[in-house]
């Protein structure tokens, strides 16, 4: 009774285990908004990009070409609404310049502004409005008050994205953060229990169950076969669990 209680103890502890070696690397950033510029990171440090904003209905970046060298120039303003041609109450717009006619269309609004991490870990700004969708990647840029570069167009069809990039140091943490992120007490809380299941485990091992060299460390069969678990689990990901077949010549 005593080892089937032992057994499914280390069990549990292997399980939990794994799970703070893992778990660090699965939280997710967030940027919590506060305003249609401003949002506060995991850690506490405000990124307020209102010094960039102009207040009096004119864009701050205007008429920036396409990086890609199409005709069409684009024109963004943080924080407050612009209006430029037929472009009204804008966060964002495309100007298109056709002969006798510019043509402008409003490709993102203030009000619809939120704040996320793209898949590089990036801080993006997103806005909205009817098909299309403007998305701003946030590189912190410590000798830099703010340079925009416009990639303009990445996906046509349906639902329309254009990418920004701004550059400024109005997205630079401060030099000694004052608070401790969520993945910071995880990877400590993880930290902890390991040195403690470790050292733990090896005392038990050596003065409970009395052995002796590399057995003394615990779940020893656990965690000697880790690689390999971990080696399928990466090839069973990277074949979509697809069996390889093997055919005989004939």
């Amino acid at each position: 009774m005593s080892d089937m209680f032992t057994k499914d103890l280390r069990r549990r502890v292997s399980n939990l285990a794994v799970f703070c070696l893992f778990i660090s690397g699965t939280v997710s950033q967030t940027c919590t908004k506060v305003s249609s510029c401003a949002c506060t990171t995991d850690s506490g440090f405000k990124i307020d990009l209102t010094p960039l904003g102009n207040t009096d209905t004119t864009p701050r970046f205007q008429d920036i070409p396409d990086s890609k060298g199409k005709t069409d120039v684009y024109s963004w303003n943080p924080c407050q609404e612009f209006t430029e041609g037929t472009c009204v109450n804008e966060a964002a717009c495309k100007v298109t310049p056709s002969g006798m006619i510019t043509q402008y269309l409003g490709i993102g609004t203030q009000d619809s502004a939120t704040f996320l991490y793209d898949d590089k870990g990036r801080l993006t700004i997103q806005y909205t409005t009817g098909n299309a969708t403007t998305a701003v990647n946030i590189i912190c840029s410590e000798d830099d008050t703010g340079s925009v570069t416009a990639y303009g167009l990445d996906q046509e069809g349906g639902q329309k994205e254009y990418h920004f990039e701004l550059k400024t140091a109005y997205a630079c943490p401060p030099k000694h953060p004052t608070a401790v992120s969520i993945g910071t007490y995880l990877c400590i809380g993880c930290g902890v229990f390991l040195i403690v299941y470790i050292v733990g485990g090896v005392l038990f091992q050596s003065f409970v169950r009395k052995e002796t060299g590399k057995l003394r460390i615990p779940n020893l069969n656990f965690w000697t076969a880790m690689p390999a678990l971990i080696r399928d689990g990466v090839m069973f990901v990277l074949t979509r669990g697809k069996k390889k077949v093997a055919y005989d010549r004939i």
